[in-house]
């Protein structure tokens, strides 16, 4: 079955971006901006609006971002007018002034141009010319601030939705999955993406269907133009025939799309099958335990140790302990694990070792750091129950697996053994705003708390200069949930946590420091009475 956005869903986005639109300034701007960024324009990257291929790259982000009916390559250089539609103009669609009857192919492969290299005052602000090469522009981000800053920043959501309107997918997309899609398709830096978009959630929730939404769907939502009373009838025919491609359209791979998030859960477990042994590293809250623990149900049995800086060789590997009065033998939980392991080829294990670099890794692996080659062997001796000794010769087994946890910002103990990472395969679990933006809300959906999350972390990183001291996702899933898995915070709820958890984490990072802290947190480091922390959160995120 292929998966579409409903139409049901596309509606409400339609009536959102044209609230949104009659207050956005400035909107062909924006939307302007956006083709340049799909087309490469940065600062670093000159772009030839002239070039042959930068007009096609060009054209297919008009397509995706604004077609009425999307243009196959049979229908690329059609001559029709009013077919595509500036999203974040629809609610003046009516507007003479507005709309554009220039047809998709012309607009996007020249008059595109001549907007951008005319436009004066305003795009001088984004764009530098080089003197010799006409055409060949780069970005100003010192201009940037100046021209996007006062507006009203429009929810991303919206125009995610907007893109993939005639996308099909193998499975359903979550929300942060399709704003992934968008943003790689529209590859803004994070200082742009704060500056025109915001991470609210006006959508309900989003709603699937096994059929497309027609383009005269969209059609009669938008209305005739006003020099044109018969466009909507006039397309019906067409429209059907681009209905009838966009069904029979080869779905997207949700496995195979670009994640701009913290790693899934799918993709360490390819990992752990085909290499056997990975570290999960990265600050606290960041969902490594979690990982780890929800691939052990795909074993048939696991044994899971916390390492600490007094943890021994003698309890990993085993050694000469005490036992009514005497010295004797003793495997080490490893070993323990390995003897199962070798013993029971068709069986599944795993060894989940949190905190790894809490404790002296090298002295408690000792000798054995050599099997994690996965082609080296050796031989151990231990005395029976009977006190011989008993040699046996050791080696990792396929059916035996390592995850092992370490958390970056732990500041008292030291780097961990190169010789013990370089063989690993090192998996960095950073913050996944995506799970916060899919599952979690609060009440009366005030704010996203994705995007409050995102600011304070951003500030830390800015003032600490350490991209390791953040706050992870974690601390805000321990709510409780519905029957979908979605979480709803009460305000009271979300205040107590905000004020005594998370607060006190921002504390710890500047070391109690009040500048450090109200650079971070502006006035929410205050002790605030909860209807103005709600009202400095909304301030906060402006």
């Amino acid at each position: 079955m292929i998966y579409f956005i409903s139409e049901t869903t596309l509606k409400e986005c339609f009536d959102q971006l044209c609230k949104y639109s009659k207050d956005m300034k400035p909107s062909n701007t924006v939307f302007m901006f956006l083709i340049l960024k799909h087309i490469g324009f940065s600062d670093l990257n000159p772009i030839n609006l002239s070039d042959q291929q930068i007009k096609e790259k060009t054209f297919d982000a008009v397509n995706h971002l604004a077609a009425i009916a999307p243009k196959d390559e049979s229908h690329r250089n059609e001559k029709t007018s009013y077919d595509f539609v500036n999203p974040l103009l629809m609610g003046v669609w009516s507007s003479s002034n507005s709309i554009v009857s220039e047809p998709m192919s012309q607009w996007s492969k020249t008059r595109f141009k001549n907007n951008i290299m005319g436009g004066g005052q305003l795009w001088d602000q984004i764009y530098s010319e080089d003197e010799v090469n006409q055409g060949v522009i780069t970005e100003k981000t010192s201009g940037l601030k100046k021209i996007f800053g006062n507006f009203n920043k429009i929810p991303v959501e919206l125009l995610a939705i907007w893109l993939n309107r005639f996308q099909g997918y193998n499975q359903k997309p979550t929300t942060s999955q399709l704003i992934n899609q968008f943003y790689n398709f529209c590859p803004l830096t994070d200082t742009e993406k704060n500056l025109i978009f915001s991470d609210d959630l006006p959508i309900s929730e989003i709603e699937y269907s096994d059929t497309p939404v027609s383009p005269s769907t969209i059609r009669n939502w938008l209305g005739n133009p006003p020099k044109n009373k018969d466009w909507t009838k006039d397309h019906v025919a067409d429209d059907k025939t681009t209905f009838a491609n966009i069904t029979n359209q080869k779905p997207i791979d949700i496995d195979n799309m670009v994640s701009n998030d913290a790693p899934s859960f799918s993709m360490v477990k390819q990992l752990i099958d085909q290499v056997h042994q990975v570290i999960l590293m990265g600050p606290p809250g960041t969902s490594k335990s979690y990982i780890a623990q929800e691939i052990s149900a795909y074993y048939d049995q696991t044994i899971h140790l916390q390492f600490h800086p007094q943890y021994s060789y003698q309890e990993f590997i085993g050694g000469k302990i005490l036992k009514n009065g005497s010295l004797v033998d003793h495997k080490g939980t490893f070993i323990q694990l390995l003897d199962q392991a070798m013993s029971h080829p068709a069986k599944k294990y795993l060894l989940i070792i949190d905190e790894l670099n809490r404790a002296n890794v090298s002295q408690v692996f000792g000798e054995l750091i050599q099997l994690l080659d996965r082609d080296q062997s050796i031989i151990l001796t231990f005395t029976d129950k009977d006190g011989k000794p008993d040699s046996k010769e050791y080696h990792l087994p396929s059916n035996l697996d390592i995850i092992a946890t370490m958390n970056t910002t732990d500041r008292t103990v030291g780097r961990l053994d190169l010789a013990l990472k370089r063989r690993f395969y090192q998996v960095y679990c950073g913050v996944n705003y995506g799970i916060l933006t899919d599952n979690v809300r609060i009440q009366d959906n005030l704010f996203s708390i994705a995007e409050l999350l995102k600011k304070i972390n951003t500030n830390l990183v800015s003032v600490l200069n350490n991209k390791e001291m953040v706050i992870g996702h974690a601390s805000f899933l321990k709510g409780n949930s519905d029957d979908s898995g979605k979480i709803t915070w009460t305000k009271t709820n979300f205040y107590n946590t905000f004020n005594f958890l998370a607060k006190p984490i921002v504390n710890d990072y500047c070391n109690n420091d009040p500048e450090l802290i109200n650079s971070v947190l502006g006035n929410l480091s205050k002790t605030l009475a909860p209807d103005t922390f709600y009202e400095e959160i909304r301030s906060f995120l402006r």
